[in-house]
């Protein structure tokens, strides 16, 4: 079966079709509006998934649809139906968080738990079935489920439609919260804006507007190779005999945009020194148990020996004084302004978090959301459907369409300089943490973009103390670690003090493994297999949903090189 619920006004509406090919979804869905306007706005919260289900039944309807798909993400579908106007936005886009986090920060008694096993179509056809744990994601969903009163003898479609409309009532009544936040900033959401990072770079436009909008293509093409993203690394893992701490820098990028920034006119440079504002090719020696400069190979290493790039100034200062050695300027690029052009963007929404939740999340999404749209490349694939099949590659999607791809150039507002400085700005902050902790005789044990995980000595912690510009905030419930086990970037296990588990394995949905499990595997030099991984595919604009079986290596990381008892790492050598 497939359904969809919608709202129309105060009411929420559903329509749903039978396993039958021949049966229009989306037809059913359009006779059954009641629209006195012609033209409708409807929102999906995750229109790259619900847009591949319905866009053949879509145009079956009206092949001249337009639609904005790039690269494979589809970011509105238009149509007109019966003369309604019917447009379809990704509200994800805008709003990126799922459905349960939603209703967690925004509204109260609102958990909803589901077995989404249920949607296998064996259980879908069945007129009732009884519950188990093994529909549910988690144990302790299934546990929370029972304890909250939920029934175990369910009609599957009755189910199904329940959730269908707890969703749409949750993502209404939240997204409209947000929409009316966005009012208040003097952004109208209906005025063709698809995503946070366009709200917030049409936003600083708008009210600020004190920097460069476009830079000349050569001095960007020059630029870009310096715009990397965050650090995230494993340093080791903690011995009986140390303790375990957690830092995370509250608003991190907040705080370096209100940094000074490279503005004003640019010159193509010869230095034989890094003094003046800019970007600078160069060649260096790196010789350092935590190296400095990145280096983008298969992804972001940071690796000792002689390498090349080009590097914000201020980065390349740090690596001068930890003691790094330039071998050779190629060029700079070099600005004749530096101010603080982000300043009063960012004040402005650090005040307008601070009057309640909503606009807490507004102000952190624009601030966070600013940079990557900043430093967006030049160059794009947009997915055009067509009815002519005369290009070099194709995809026959109906009998008379073909969808194809097609290379645009981007000439929308950016600036890559200061987006690959904030970056920089953010990881020299990341690092004077490093050094603060090894200063105060930690050490470090792993660190993503914004936070870090130190060990101490046991008679030694530094837990309410403030260190450089890192406090260990024992009132926090994340600050202090019992266990813990780093494998690899975006992959660990850690038991807070309070006994919480939490696991990340990277490309992993992971349900009921636990910490010592994960553990035992590592130290043995051991592999696990997850069944059951769902897995999306886009093949020829067509959705396939697939269970497979993956099988994760544990002793794969591959940035720096695990001591044998991995314990510590050490930096690889270029």
């Amino acid at each position: 079966m497939y359904c969809i619920s919608f709202s129309q006004g105060k009411q929420i509406h559903t329509v749903i079709t039978e396993f039958n090919e021949n049966e229009n979804l989306v037809k059913k869905w359009f006779d059954s509006l009641n629209h006195v306007t012609t033209k409708v706005i409807y929102y999906s919260h995750n229109l790259t998934f619900d847009g591949y289900i319905l866009l053949k039944n879509l145009i079956d309807l009206d092949k001249k649809l337009k639609w904005l798909c790039i690269d494979y993400n589809i970011y509105y579908i238009k149509t007109t139906y019966n003369g309604i106007q019917i447009e379809l936005r990704c509200s994800y886009k805008i709003l990126p968080l799922s459905p349960q986090t939603l209703a967690n920060h925004f509204l109260e008694n609102t958990k909803y738990i589901f077995p989404h096993k249920i949607l296998h179509i064996d259980y879908v056809k069945l007129k009732h079935v009884q519950l188990d744990e093994h529909m549910f994601n988690t144990h302790a969903e299934w546990l929370e489920y029972i304890q909250g009163g939920g029934v175990t003898i369910v009609q599957p479609r009755t189910l199904i439609q329940n959730h269908c409309e707890w969703n749409v009532r949750l993502l209404k009544n939240v997204f409209t919260m947000f929409c009316n936040k966005f009012k208040e900033l003097g952004i109208n959401i209906k005025n063709q804006i698809y995503s946070a990072s366009s709200i917030s770079l049409k936003y600083y436009f708008k009210n600020y507007n004190q920097m460069e909008k476009h830079l000349p293509r050569m001095i960007e093409n020059y630029i870009r190779p310096s715009y990397v993203g965050g650090r995230c690394e494993v340093f080791g893992n903690a011995t009986p005999n140390e303790i375990i701490l957690h830092h995370d820098y509250t608003g991190m990028y907040s705080q370096c945009m209100l940094e000074k920034y490279p503005t004003g006119k640019w010159t193509i440079k010869h230095p034989t020194t890094i003094r003046e504002v800019g970007f600078y090719s160069i060649q260096f020696k790196s010789n350092m148990d935590i190296p400095i400069l990145p280096v983008k190979i298969d992804k972001l290493y940071f690796m000792n020996g002689v390498m090349s790039g080009t590097y914000w100034y201020e980065e390349i200062l740090l690596f001068l004084e930890c003691g790094g050695e330039i071998l050779q300027i190629e060029y700079a690029i070099i600005f004749d302004g530096y101010d603080n052009i982000l300043t009063n963007f960012v004040n402005t929404l650090e005040k307008f978090k601070s009057t309640d939740t909503i606009s807490k999340h507004v102000g952190k999404l624009l601030i966070n959301s600013f940079y990557g749209r900043l430093g967006m490349g030049n160059e794009s694939s947009r997915s055009i459907i067509s009815d002519l099949p005369n290009h070099e590659e194709y995809v026959h999607f109906t009998d008379d369409l073909v969808i194809y791809k097609k290379k645009i150039k981007k000439d929308s507002a950016k600036n890559i300089a200061v987006a690959s400085a904030i970056t920089s700005k953010a990881r020299i902050k990341l690092y004077k943490g490093y050094l603060a902790v090894i200063n105060a005789g930690g050490r470090l044990l792993y660190s993503d973009t914004d936070s870090i995980i130190a060990a101490f000595p046991k008679d030694k912690s530094p837990i309410n103390s403030t260190i450089g510009d890192i406090k260990f905030d024992g009132h926090k419930n994340d600050t202090e670690i019992s266990k813990a086990v780093f494998i690899s970037s975006k992959t660990y296990s850690v038991i807070l003090k309070d006994n919480t588990e939490i696991t990340k394995i990277k490309g992993i949905r992971v349900n009921d493994i636990k910490h010592t499990e994960l553990e035992t595997s590592f130290f043995s030099g051991g592999k696990i297999t997850f069944d059951s991984q769902i897995v999306f595919s886009k093949k020829n604009y067509a959705l396939e949903i697939k269970k497979i079986s993956k099988t994760i290596d544990l002793n794969n990381y591959h940035k720096r090189i695990f001591s044998k008892d991995k314990t510590t790492t050490t930096a690889k050598t270029f």
